[in-house]
């Protein structure tokens, strides 16, 4: 599992990179931004970190099953969170949970 942990690691890094890179410029932009999907990347980890543990710990084999579900999950919210902020220039926060799931909230926003 430790493969697929550095793989996941590896995966978000690029995908911070990849989507962020046209915001990039001059040296000290690309330093910046490898500094950044470096931490931002280990910061998405740390729910299949947990999980990782875990299962290193029960010895459980379906933790290992579970721990690819949460990673391809985080990997997927990230892809999504991205893809939202390229289409409507926002990204998902709290504020934007809470109109998606009170009663009237996308209506009050007027859209569809």
């Amino acid at each position: 599992m430790k493969r697929g942990l550095t793989l996941c690691w590896l995966s978000f890094s690029l995908t911070i990179i990849v989507y962020a890179m046209p915001y990039a410029s001059k040296a000290y932009g690309y330093l910046y931004l490898s500094l950044l999907a470096i931490l931002q990347a280990c910061i998405l980890l740390i729910p299949s970190l947990i999980v990782y543990r875990t299962a290193r710990v029960t010895r459980f084999r379906i933790l290992a099953a579970i721990f690819h579900a949460v990673a391809i999950a985080s990997l997927m919210v990230l892809i999504a969170n991205y893809k939202l902020h390229s289409m409507y220039n926002f990204f998902v926060d709290g504020f934007v949970i809470n109109l998606m799931i009170t009663p009237g909230g996308i209506d009050a926003l007027g859209l569809s």
